[in-house]
């Protein structure tokens, strides 16, 4: 069974001695779930629903309304990447900034993909930098998995 690996981001904060790059969490850097506000996130929940937070609408430029899709990779079958596409998924902005759309079968897909077999919402960050395909940006959407 795989399980998903939280891993905790956090701002780096340098010393002025040039001996030491240290990573600070803090309440600055990180949130109570132990991701930093800052870092675009899309989250899946168990019925599909799928979140996009503040920091990964402002990075990617979605606004309400528009149209997203997400895709994988069959050369690279662990690649999956998040896009506009007119054939998407409406985007709907939440109160707290956030926008959703729902498919289970996107959740199915990717908990296929990952043999992760879990009611537990998947917490995923987003590439910084879009990868440029037919004049359009596809956002890669990163994972992180911890076998037992």
């Amino acid at each position: 069974m795989a399980l998903m690996q939280m891993t905790l981001i956090a701002t780096k904060k340098p010393l002025k001695n040039n001996n030491m790059n240290l990573t600070t969490w803090d309440k600055t850097t990180i949130t109570r779930a132990g991701v930093s506000p800052n870092t675009p996130m899309i989250s899946i929940n168990k019925k599909g629903q799928c979140f996009i937070n503040k920091a990964a609408r402002e990075l990617t430029g979605l606004s309400d309304n528009d149209r997203v899709a997400v895709s994988q990779d069959q050369d690279n079958p662990v690649d999956w990447y998040l896009h506009k596409s007119p054939d998407g998924f409406i985007l709907r902005i939440n109160a707290s900034g956030s926008m959703s759309f729902n498919s289970g079968d996107v959740r199915e897909a990717v908990c296929s993909c990952f043999d992760f077999d879990s009611d537990e919402t998947l917490k995923l960050e987003i590439s910084e930098k879009p990868k440029v395909y037919s004049a359009k940006n596809f956002w890669k959407i990163l994972f992180e998995f911890e076998t037992e």
